[in-house]
């Protein structure tokens, strides 16, 4: 009935320029935090009569159980009647600190990271393999989280190797307490998706943020522009 009384809205809407009502969005943590909140904020300063709900985890709500209009998903996406539109991609990086790199050498093939210490990334049951390509590598280290932040910090450290989600780690490069390695190596591509449930009428305040992220992160997403990475399909 809800959804009804949104596709009902939306069709009256349609041909307007007012966005407004309330926009529930879910997205995970640490993303969310460093790219999805200012664009909130824009939107939000755009269109003064419209009221936003957003939520960060890093768990797979039901959209439609929770009532949320949309959510952020990076990654593969499992099968279900929602609507999926790829906003950009990033990459997986491989990366460590200069007093690792130092201390222990650089790998020179994923064949090498059998030797490195590797700081791996564990949410619930998910195994903490490593993706390299198409095919996972079974990696050990002195880490498990299942928090990219917490990765991060600790390769800066000088505690080991990680591979993160380039929008985890860019600013790490850019600054030098991280180096990038490995970079020969085919990238592993993140899709950037929002998500939302399928309607005949897709709301004006859903359909203008999902605009609004496509422009502002690109392709290459900016986080990757900034330590000068090409997009993906040129690789």
């Amino acid at each position: 009935m809800l959804q009804a009384l949104d596709e009902a809205a939306a069709e009256v809407g349609q041909g307007t320029s007012d966005v407004r009502g309330r926009l529930r969005v879910n997205g995970p943590m640490s993303f969310g935090t460093r790219y999805l909140a200012p664009l909130v904020a824009q939107f939000m300063q755009a269109h003064p009569a419209l009221e936003v709900r957003l939520d960060l985890n890093d768990r797979r709500v039901d959209l439609l159980e929770e009532g949320y209009d949309l959510a952020i998903r990076i990654g593969s996406l499992p099968d279900s009647s929602l609507v999926a539109r790829r906003l950009t991609r990033c990459r997986l990086l491989f990366c460590a600190s200069p007093e690792y790199l130092s201390s222990h050498g650089e790998p020179r093939s994923v064949k090498d990271l059998a030797e490195h210490r590797c700081l791996r990334y564990r949410s619930g049951q998910q195994s903490a393999d490593w993706q390299i390509a198409t095919q996972s590598l079974t990696v050990n280290g002195p880490l498990e989280s299942n928090n990219g932040d917490v990765i991060t910090h600790v390769a800066e450290a000088g505690l080991g190797i990680a591979q993160q989600p380039s929008f985890l780690v860019t600013e790490s490069i850019a600054s030098g307490r991280l180096v990038p390695i490995l970079t020969n190596e085919p990238p592993v591509r993140l899709d950037v998706h929002a998500l939302y449930p399928a309607r005949r009428y897709l709301p004006a305040k859903v359909e203008r943020f999902i605009d609004l992220l496509t422009e502002a992160w690109g392709d290459p997403p900016v986080w990757e522009q900034s330590i000068g990475l090409s997009p993906i399909s040129q690789q």
